[in-house]
């Protein structure tokens, strides 16, 4: 990150965040905003807008950088509704 952060927007996120605990995550979370700001690294500043939801909804998401993501390339059924995710024996974490 630290050779690119002058040459590209970078958004940090953390991948697989299901096989995390939220407390793990959290801790996680808090060590890589450390070493963003440990070594000067310069994130993706999401511009304001003219809207004031919009900007809510943006400050919503500048409060949970970096984000903790979910993807899958598996569809499954979940109460009768198709979505993509993974299944777990204790649930499903949707993507």
């Amino acid at each position: 990150m630290k050779r690119l952060h002058d040459k590209v927007n970078i958004i940090p996120l953390i991948a697989k965040a299901d096989t995390l605990t939220p407390e793990e995550c959290q801790l996680f979370k808090k060590q890589i905003v450390k070493e963003i700001q440990d070594h000067k690294i310069k994130i993706y500043e999401f511009p304001d807008t003219e809207d004031d939801e919009d900007n809510k909804l943006l400050r919503r998401i500048k409060e949970k950088m970096p984000l903790a993501v979910v993807g899958s390339n598996a569809v499954i059924e979940v109460n009768g509704k198709k979505v993509r995710g993974r299944q777990y024996p204790w649930g499903v974490a949707e993507g």
